[in-house]
């Protein structure tokens, strides 16, 4: 349970968030990256090839990088999420917020996943949807397989303007 005045303001939670980040980067975790996420680093982590935060992007942003008060309420008022790698283990953690009449509430959850548990389940369950999309005349195979490419051309537009930003791109 978190303590209700760690999440109080932007900067209290951010803070809160901090120190768990900090954890993970001190323990034997690894940062986690999707295939179709740009492996960058720094500021980059959150935004596109033209420079501008993408809010909308879905990928891990780096846990080396501290983002700016400023970017932190653009960034977490769409749920964000940090992800590691441990003996086996798929650690994410994931922040949004929201402001209204009850006030400022963060959403801040921590899940673990064993790794191979995970890919099974979801490479089981991407057969399944392409399948009955197909069988449903909506091609989905074929339009996953769009998708991916165009997507594989985007992450590498995303790393190059990284780079030209003076980020690094990460191996893989």
């Amino acid at each position: 349970m978190i303590a209700k005045r760690a999440t109080a303001t932007h900067e209290s939670a951010q803070a809160y968030v901090e120190s768990l980040i900090e954890q993970f980067q001190r323990g034997k975790w690894k940062r986690q990256l999707d295939p179709l996420c740009p492996a960058v680093t720094g500021r980059s982590s959150y935004l596109n090839e033209y420079g501008q935060i993408d809010q909308l992007a879905g990928c891990p942003l780096d846990p080396g990088y501290k983002i700016s008060a400023e970017d932190w309420r653009v960034l977490m008022h769409n749920p964000q999420n940090y992800e590691w790698i441990g003996g086996g283990i798929l650690a994410r953690l994931s922040i949004g917020y929201m402001e209204g009449s009850l006030g400022l509430q963060y959403m801040i959850d921590l899940d673990f996943d064993i790794l191979e548990v995970k890919r099974a389940r979801d490479e089981k369950n991407l057969v399944r949807e392409l399948q009955k999309g197909d069988a449903n005349g909506w091609n989905s195979t074929e339009k996953m397989k769009k998708e991916t490419e165009g997507l594989e051309r985007r992450v590498k537009a995303w790393e190059e303007s990284a780079r030209q930003r003076g980020d690094a791109a990460i191996p893989r």
